[in-house]
């Protein structure tokens, strides 16, 4: 009895292990394109990157996004530390080289992304859906005339 199911290949695992390539908001206009990883707070907890003294705020960002009940400073050191292991490429250290800060945009649109993949980013991102739409029912339109 087959059931249609194959196992992942070793290949297909290495891929996935780079991360994604995914548009987030820019320091500006142009969107910043960044290739993002997916880590799980139980494995950053484990590996000590999550202080003890944080996790329950950590908890409470990963699960619910930012919120009024969490300290700021800990809210801040939490998103950097999601950031840093998110970020494949280019990564944080690079970014800051270059002269720039990851923006508080950029910050929980990270956040996102490492809870609901790249369906958490819809939120930032309307405007850019909006006029997708539009220019795709322009061509639609055009071609049927």
């Amino acid at each position: 009895m087959s059931t249609g199911l194959k196992i992942t290949s070793l290949g297909e695992l290495k891929k996935k292990a780079q991360g994604q390539m995914t548009e987030i908001p820019g320091w500006d206009d142009e969107p910043f394109i960044a290739r993002l990883k997916r880590p799980s707070l139980l494995g950053l907890a484990s590996k000590g990157k999550i202080p003890n003294s944080m996790l329950g705020s950590a908890q409470k960002v990963f699960s619910k996004g930012v919120s009024g009940d969490v300290d700021i400073k800990e809210v801040y050191s939490i998103a950097r530390i999601i950031a840093e292991e998110s970020l494949a490429e280019p990564t944080v250290e690079q970014i800051e080289e270059a002269g720039l800060e990851l923006t508080d945009e950029q910050l929980m649109a990270i956040i996102s992304y490492t809870q609901a993949g790249a369906k958490g980013l819809e939120r930032f991102r309307p405007k850019q859906a909006d006029s997708e739409d539009t220019e795709s029912k322009q061509d639609v339109q055009g071609k049927a005339e």
